[in-house]
C-alpha cells in the first residue's frame, strides 16, 4: 500500500466513525426524550391511580429505573445525596397522593 492508499483508507474510516457517532448521539437524544416522557406519564398515572383507588403494583419502579428517571428529569448533575433525597421525595409524594385519595373516597 502506498501513502495515498493509507490516507484514503484513513479518510474513509474517519468518515464512517464520525457518521456512527452522529447516529449514536441521535439515538441517545431520542432515548432521553422517551425517558422524560415516561417520567411525565408515570407521574400522571400515579396521581390518577391514587384518585381512582387503583393499585400500581405493575408500575413500581426498580431502583435503577427510579435513578434513571430522576437523573433524566434533573436540570443538572446530582450528587449521590441528591439522588437519594430525590428518590425519597418521589416516594413520599406518591405515598401522600395515595393517602389523600383514600381519605377522600367514600366508604
Amino acid at each position: 500500500m502506498t501513502r495515498t492508499t493509507y490516507k484514503e483508507a484513513f479518510q474513509q474510516a474517519k468518515e464512517e466513525f464520525d457518521a456512527l457517532r452522529r447516529q449514536r448521539d441521535a439515538k441517545v437524544a431520542e432515548v432521553a426524550e422517551i425517558e422524560e416522557r415516561i417520567v411525565q406519564v408515570r407521574r400522571g398515572v400515579t396521581a390518577l391511580a391514587a384518585l381512582a383507588g387503583e393499585d400500581l403494583d405493575d408500575m413500581a419502579l426498580g431502583l435503577t429505573e427510579a435513578v434513571r428517571a430522576l437523573l433524566s428529569a434533573a436540570s443538572g448533575p446530582l450528587t449521590t445525596q441528591g439522588v437519594v433525597s430525590g428518590i425519597r421525595r418521589s416516594a413520599s409524594t406518591s405515598a401522600d397522593i395515595r393517602t389523600r385519595a383514600r381519605r377522600s373516597q367514600p366508604s
